[in-house]
């Protein structure tokens, strides 16, 4: 009798795993956690895994991300398929365990769709990245405001630079007020 085989060559834990995670109802999870241990097992490199899964870099890169996700929210995700790899993805890149967790409660709660919880985050980091724009811009005023040297000012202008130091301060009284209303 015969019976129809395919012959590899190579370890056979390797070739286990790498079926494994080639199966199409792999959660994210198990496939993060699957190359997780060929990474760790056998130390191979993303140029390696691009070459054994047959994934393109960017879908590694994913996968991997997956795996930096809290236990918690490993262990939720697990042994269900409710939530993409794009969404654990963008859970994942959460500057903090505290942030991840946030978000995973709000995308259970309400439900979100992998786009709804890019919006959100690109909203957040936008929000960031405008803060630490108008911070450095705000520390090379006050690094331009120490260097000038006022008795090197003509008359009329002068009289144009206290004018736009006082509308500034104005801005800024207005800024302030913003601010402390926010805060209380």
């Amino acid at each position: 009798k015969h019976i129809p085989a395919v012959c590899v060559e190579g370890d056979a834990s390797v070739i286990s795993l790498i079926e494994n995670i080639q199966r199409e109802d792999l959660n994210p999870i198990e496939e993060a956690e699957a190359v997780a241990k060929l990474i760790q097992k056998h130390h191979y490199q993303t140029k390696d895994l691009i070459l054994l899964l047959g994934k393109a870099k960017s879908t590694i890169s994913e996968i991997k991300k997956v795996n930096e996700l809290p236990g918690e929210i490993k262990n939720e995700c697990r042994n269900s398929n409710e939530w993409s790899r794009n969404v654990l993805v963008e859970i994942a890149k959460q500057p903090t365990k505290e942030q991840m967790l946030a978000l995973f409660r709000k995308v259970k709660e309400q439900g979100l769709k992998s786009s709804e919880v890019r919006a959100i985050t690109r909203k957040r980091k936008q929000g960031r990245d405008t803060t630490t724009l108008m911070l450095n811009k705000i520390t090379a005023v006050k690094k331009s405001f120490k260097k000038i040297d006022l008795s090197e000012l003509q008359n009329e202008k002068r009289e144009s630079f206290k004018r736009e130091l006082v509308n500034l301060r104005e801005e800024i009284n207005v800024l302030l007020q913003q601010f402390d209303s926010t805060m209380q």
